[in-house]
């Protein structure tokens, strides 16, 4: 009986020892499996290398795409809004960005003053002063004038407190301004060779004498005239201020007519004629504007609307 417990004792002892190795072998495996499921996701698959500052880094945003040279603080207000000039600080910038008509040069033209839509305004071709206005015409009596202006021609004829002048279109198509003074009184002599209108006006205005000058603008193709001083800008068909400080004020206009030279020196016999001795060279007595009178000529492209 001993014999046979000592019998089982020991076979009990091998088995023991004979389970080990597959004990350990289910361990070892455990730990294998368990390390097979860390090697699915390991710093290999997800580095630092996936999102790395070659992807995304300083070059992608810069300060290239805002510089000074864009934006400077000659165009931006205390408030950080844009301003076409110094003069229009009070409003930001009220020009539209599509608008038709060139800046610079107007440093004192205050834009948030207008009376017209800026989309109506249209740039004519030529930048400002490049029709040159006349300032200190001269004049010549009808002898000297018969040697060099046609009966035909028309004039500008304009009287005031019995003198009588008469402003030749052949001059006046090529400066479209003469700023002038009839006796005491100072007036501006005005042409728009596009519409084709004459005006005189008076260029005083709340005791202020203005002098004028050609914007390089159109509206509705008709001359924008501005004032030196207070660049505001004036439409000529009205006499009326539609941009600037002057915004809403008038010219007074004054009574003038379009008649032929001949008609003029029969009935002013001591009248006077503005000769084109302007220093400038231009050629009197021809018109740039062929193209724009001629009845073949497809469209102005200086009104809205044309094709």
């Amino acid at each position: 009986m001993n014999e046979r417990r000592l019998w089982v004792l020991l076979v009990f002892m091998i088995g023991l020892v004979g389970c080990k190795p597959v004990a350990d072998t289910l361990s070892e495996g455990n730990e294998t499996t368990a390390h097979s499921d860390t090697d699915a996701i390991t710093t290999d698959d997800v580095t630092t290398e996936a999102i790395t500052t070659d992807d995304v880094t300083t070059d992608a945003i810069t300060t290239d795409a805002i510089t000074t040279d864009d934006v400077t603080t000659d165009d931006v207000t205390p408030e950080g809004t844009l301003s076409p000039n110094a003069a229009s600080l009070g409003c930001g910038n009220p020009l539209p960005e599509d608008r038709r008509f060139p800046l610079p040069p107007w440093p004192n033209t205050n834009f948030c003053l207008h009376s017209v839509p800026y989309e109506e305004i249209l740039y004519g071709g030529v930048p400002k002063d490049r029709i040159a206005s006349i300032d200190a015409p001269i004049f010549q009596p009808i002898a000297e004038v018969d040697l060099w202006l046609a009966d035909e021609e028309p004039v500008i004829f304009f009287e005031l407190a019995g003198e009588a002048r008469a402003y030749p279109l052949q001059v006046l198509v090529w400066h479209e301004i003469v700023n002038d003074l009839a006796g005491t009184q100072p007036i501006a002599v005005t042409y728009c060779p596009l519409c084709n209108s004459a005006l005189v006006f008076e260029r005083t205005v709340n005791g202020e004498v203005l002098d004028f000058g050609t914007s390089g603008n159109l509206r509705q193709a008709d001359l924008i005239m501005y004032d030196r001083q207070t660049e505001s800008w004036w439409q000529q068909f009205t006499g009326e201020a539609i941009v600037g400080d002057m915004t809403g004020q008038r010219l007074s206009l004054l009574p003038s007519s379009i008649i032929s030279y001949g008609d003029f020196k029969a009935q002013f016999p001591e009248g006077r004629v503005l000769f084109p001795d302007t220093g400038l060279e231009r050629a009197y007595g021809e018109t740039p504007y062929i193209n724009y009178d001629s009845l073949v000529n497809p469209g102005t492209r200086y009104l809205d609307g044309e094709p």
